[in-house]
């Protein structure tokens, strides 16, 4: 199965998120996922970490939208350091 890897189901979060704009959306899809065996409760880290990166970059448009310039640079630390500690969560896993 192509998508059973850290990487694959970082990369499904991230899209899932990205066509439904919502983290909330993206978690419901997982769900059903998990409890009819497709997915595996060691595959749902990196999909919930890619989804929740997708969001801070929804985030970081609005805080750029308000005109107001220190808006963005909070968001955009904030969307680095998950970025960062989730990619590194990654790389030690897989």
């Amino acid at each position: 199965r192509w998508y059973v890897g850290p990487w694959s189901m970082f990369a499904i979060g991230l899209l899932v998120a990205l066509a439904t704009l919502s983290v909330s959306v993206a978690l419901s899809l997982l769900v059903p996922a998990v409890a009819k065996g497709y997915l595996r409760r060691e595959q749902i880290l990196p999909y919930i970490g890619g989804a929740n990166i997708t969001t801070l970059a929804d985030t970081l448009v609005v805080a750029i939208l308000t005109g107001n310039q220190d808006a963005p640079r909070i968001v955009l630390a904030i969307a680095v350091g998950v970025t960062l500690s989730t990619v590194a969560v990654l790389a030690r896993s897989g």
